[in-house]
């Protein structure tokens, strides 16, 4: 769990710094942390950098997850990937509040609204960390942030996996909106990234915690993504080497 947390931070003319920090504090709370310091300078261009530590009773590693463990998703991936699309395309304008609205048309409005939510207001899935700590045998863990494929290359390194597409959680919306948007919902889902969700791989005969959805199982090498022809969009996931 998060204890305490460190921002640095450059700054424009004029920005709103006292209700911007009165905001992270406020995050920070809703988690029992609190923000103990950091950095400040005059930019012209913004920037935010938050270093969080915390405590865990047990780890949950990142990477070598053994053959055969199942792999196991968290919530639905690509929406918060979905939201930014429609940010980057079609754009959204904040009121003095901090509400937002779609500037132009587009469909299934109400979920068009629901994934913009996801990319910019995301929530730490603490639940499941939780639960993963308390299980008698370890439970491997990463996020969706750089893309579900990179997850799970990260997560079973040096083996493998194997993943069936049509395991992935996926919402009828998300197919018709990504149409909209002219993306290929399966290219999006398995690379577009930016997600809060969690990639678990779990012990054989493990009851997985509730509201997860297996999506595969470890293997002893080769990465194998079944059910699924690349689409027209060309994602790679984010890899911040390249």
């Amino acid at each position: 769990m998060p204890i305490v947390a460190f921002l640095s931070m450059g700054i424009r003319k004029k920005f709103p710094v006292n209700s911007f920090l009165k905001t992270v504090k406020s995050e920070l709370q809703t988690f029992g942390a609190q923000l103990g310091g950091g950095d400040t300078t005059r930019c012209s261009t913004s920037f935010f950098s938050l270093c969080v530590i915390g405590k865990t009773i047990k780890e949950t590693p990142r990477e070598s997850a053994p053959p055969y463990y199942n792999l196991y998703l968290s919530g639905y991936p690509g929406e918060s990937a979905l939201g930014f699309e429609i940010i980057r395309k079609i754009g959204i304008e904040f009121d003095r509040n901090g509400s937002f609205a779609i500037k132009g048309q587009i469909s299934q409005h109400p979920y068009a609204l629901e994934v913009i939510k996801k990319h910019l207001l995301p929530t730490p899935r603490f639940d499941i960390t939780q639960w993963a700590v308390k299980q008698k045998k370890t439970i491997f863990i990463t996020d969706l942030s750089d893309s579900l494929i990179q997850a799970a290359t990260y997560l079973t390194y040096p083996h493998g996996f194997e993943i069936n597409f049509d395991s992935i959680p996926v919402k009828d919306d998300f197919i018709k909106l990504s149409e909209e948007l002219g993306i290929d919902y399966k290219d999006i889902v398995l690379y577009g990234g930016e997600d809060y969700h969690l990639l678990l791989a779990i012990p054989p005969n493990t009851n997985p915690p509730a509201g997860t959805f297996k999506i595969g199982k470890v293997t002893k090498e080769g990465n194998v993504v079944t059910n699924y022809t690349p689409g027209k969009t060309y994602l790679e996931g984010w890899d911040i080497f390249k």
